[in-house]
């Protein structure tokens, strides 16, 4: 991806199963935890499922502008802006996950998971 070169699914994998193996310990351990990654497919989400019901994802949505101008203002971040294009046409956008408009302030995103979590919608 740092060259500009969109990852396959089937590099995507390896990786994707030690995400899995990573949740899967904290599951154990009776430890919470947030992953954030990319996670585009249905099938990549589902690999990541070690146990439906203590599993939640949340999809941070925004526009392909919006998304654009974030990238393009990081300094030294791997991802080319010009590979967006490449990950929003992968995208599925998740039908089973709390979804939230990136469009607000990072206070108001986090709010808005916490707000969901102590409302307990996933326990």
């Amino acid at each position: 991806m740092s060259r500009g070169i969109p990852l396959t699914d089937e590099d995507r994998c390896p990786w994707l199963d030690r995400q899995a193996e990573l949740i899967a310990d904290h599951l154990k351990k009776d430890q919470s935890m947030i992953l954030a990654c990319s996670a585009l497919k249905q099938v990549y989400r589902t690999r990541l499922i070690v146990d439906p019901s203590k599993t939640l994802f949340i999809y941070l949505k925004g526009s392909y502008k919006l998304i654009l101008t974030r990238m393009s203002a990081r300094s030294g971040y791997y991802m080319k802006p010009y590979t967006l294009v490449s990950q929003l046409s992968t995208l599925e956008e998740p039908q089973d996950a709390l979804t939230v408009s990136i469009d607000q302030t990072l206070e108001q995103i986090v709010n808005s998971v916490v707000d969901y979590l102590k409302a307990d919608h996933h326990e």
